[in-house]
């Protein structure tokens, strides 16, 4: 089961976390607790705690003040 065989395994969005305007987070992505998203981003892996993810693939392009890196 999972990605791929037409069954859902869902999305987690961590407590905290932004995800700008149109942002797309794709089945089975974890976005860590206050990670920020970039909007129109398309989020196909795991973004980490604090981390700020921004693109087509998003990728993460820093980290929030006060994150543990």
């Amino acid at each position: 089961m999972g990605v791929g065989s037409g069954v859902s395994v869902g999305v987690s969005v961590g407590s905290g976390a932004w995800l700008g305007a149109g942002a797309k987070i794709l089945d089975g992505v974890t976005v860590g607790d206050r990670a920020i998203i970039g909007a129109g981003a398309v989020v196909r892996d795991a973004v980490p705690a604090g981390a700020i993810a921004v693109g087509i693939p998003a990728r993460v392009i820093g980290v929030r003040e006060g994150a543990a890196q």
